[in-house]
This record gives structure tokens, C-alpha cells and sequence, in this order.
């Protein structure tokens, strides 16, 4: 998941993008890596989401993501978004050889299948595993 699935889930509890990340999250293992964690920690420490959630809850949403999941370092290198910010989760999913990427970013869609790893959106990714 690329870290505006999270913020998203975060922020809009009755969302659709917040039911894939609790189905992936209980039926799946859910991938970090540093950057990952490092980009989602400053994202939903920003003072622009304290109208929707206190950064206390926002915090703790994401230390319940890492101990429900793994982060690993990515062992490969990837130039291929257009957004060069993202090719850090084409490589975590090439690295942890991951069944999906869900994401509602349209440079990384525009990829979509990237070397066999669909990219998918959150409603795509309810269908796909129903």
C-alpha cells in the first residue's frame, strides 16, 4: 500500500480504502520498509490532518500497522514512475514479491501490472479478493 492508502484509511474510517487496509491487514501481511514508514510517520504528523483525527490517534493508528506487519529493506533499485518519490514501493513489492500494490495514485495505476504485481485501487483490491 503506498502511504496515501493509509492516510486515507486513517482519516476516513467509514471508507472503502479503510476496509482494504483491515482485510489486508487480517487476511495478508501488509509490507513496509523504512522509507515507507519514515514518509507515512511525517505524513500523518502534519498539523493539516488534526481537523479529522489528533495526532495521538493518527500515531497510534500507525503503530498498530507496523505490529501487524513487516517492514523489510528493499533490495532492489527501480526507476520507472513518473513520480520518482514512489518507485520505493515498486521495489518493496518487487522485493517481498507482493501478491498486489493498492494504491489510488495515478502514476503509480499507470504502471498497472508492473512485472506481474497488479496495482490496483481499494475498491479493485475489495473484488479481487472476494
Amino acid at each position: 500500500m503506498d502511504t496515501n492508502v493509509f492516510v486515507s484509511a486513517v482519516i476516513f474510517p467509514l471508507s472503502k480504502t479503510k476496509e482494504a487496509v483491515d482485510k489486508a491487514v487480517l487476511g495478508g501481511i501488509v509490507v513496509l520498509s523504512p522509507p515507507i514508514v519514515q514518509e507515512l510517520s511525517e505524513t500523518l504528523s502534519r498539523t493539516k490532518f488534526d481537523k479529522y483525527l489528533s495526532l495521538a490517534a493518527r500515531l497510534s493508528f500507525l503503530e498498530n500497522i507496523l505490529l501487524q506487519g513487516v517492514v523489510m529493506e528493499a533490495t532492489v533499485e527501480i526507476k520507472a514512475c513518473r513520480d520518482a518519490t514512489d518507485d520505493m514501493f515498486l521495489e518493496l513489492a518487487l522485493t517481498a514479491q507482493a501478491a498486489c500494490i493498492i494504491t489510488g495514485d495515478p502514476d503509480l495505476l499507470a504502471l498497472h501490472p508492473f512485472r506481474g504485481i497488479p496495482i490496483i485501487n481499494a475498491v479493485e483490491f475489495l473484488k479481487w479478493i472476494m
